[in-house]
């Protein structure tokens, strides 16, 4: 544990990346590089003391991963037995509960804005956003998105990039913003966007070989069976303390990664010292 930790430090990674061989593009860490890396390291029991501290970190996040992993399953479960399983003679479009939000902002505004998704931030087959990035340093112009908005990777939508917005934020263009018509319609909403049987659709019906993207059209006509607003807006309810519980678990990680992020370094470097029994 205490190597991975130590493989994960900022002195270690740059001493890796300094010592690229390969032509751009394609560079590698040699095996012998860290042969010629010197570290001071503190005691051995010392070693072990840091990495249970990180390592309890860890696994304190692990478990909020995974409380949401078990609330989404219930979730779709639910969902499934309400609206997907459903038959009908009617049948309307998906488009008809949302609407695709088309906010941009230019790359001078972007600073007024604290929050960046990018796709390499969106997690697949989950609904659950627990990483994103600053706006600092980017280079075009983005799409402002608002908390609970549902934010769908239209590259390559086999990925299954689909999730809601526990923030405020901007995302990349290749991402669509989807809101709810009225709020108590968001859980309705997420999961039929969230649902196999949409991004399946909407890979089969995306233009391009190579870059295949999808489209607001494609997804607004998919055609759903037609429930009652009661109906939804109970749904809604049933499904509000789960999606508070999983925001709640979300922010419990980002507390808990920067603690990590912030202990390990000084850890490392001596900076900071665990205290012996």
């Amino acid at each position: 544990d205490f190597i991975y930790y130590l493989a994960r430090w900022k002195e270690v990674r740059e001493f890796a990346e300094n010592n690229f061989v390969g032509t751009s593009g394609r560079q590698r860490v040699p095996r012998d590089c860290f042969d010629n890396l010197i570290l001071l390291l503190p005691p051995f029991k010392e070693q072990q003391a840091i990495a249970h501290t990180l390592n309890s970190l860890d696994e304190k996040i692990d478990l909020l991963h995974r409380q949401n992993k078990t609330l989404e399953s219930i979730a779709q479960t639910l969902f499934r037995q309400w609206f997907a399983e459903e038959t009908s003679d009617e049948f309307v479009s998906l488009g008809d509960y949302v609407y695709n939000v088309k906010e941009h902002v230019k790359k001078r505004n972007l600073n007024i804005f604290d929050h960046y998704v990018g796709l390499e931030h969106i997690p697949k087959k989950t609904i659950t956003l627990s990483n994103w990035g600053s706006t600092a340093n980017l280079e075009s112009d983005k799409l402002v998105f608002k908390e609970n908005d549902i934010l769908f990777g239209k590259l390559r939508s086999y990925f299954h990039k689909v999730v809601f917005a526990p923030i405020d934020g901007v995302c990349s263009t290749d991402i669509l913003v989807i809101r709810p018509k009225k709020k108590e319609w968001f859980s309705f909403c997420l999961l039929w966007f969230f649902s196999k049987e949409l991004v399946d659709y909407s890979d089969l019906a995306s233009g391009g070989t190579r870059m295949p993207r999808t489209n607001w059209e494609i997804l607004a006509n998919y055609q759903i069976p037609k429930p009652s607003t009661q109906k939804i807006e109970d749904f809604e309810k049933v499904m509000s303390s789960q999606i508070k519980k999983i925001k709640s678990n979300i922010s419990q990680i980002r507390s808990l990664a920067d603690l990590r992020d912030t202990l390990l370094p000084k850890l490392l470097s001596g900076e900071a010292r665990v205290k012996m029994p």
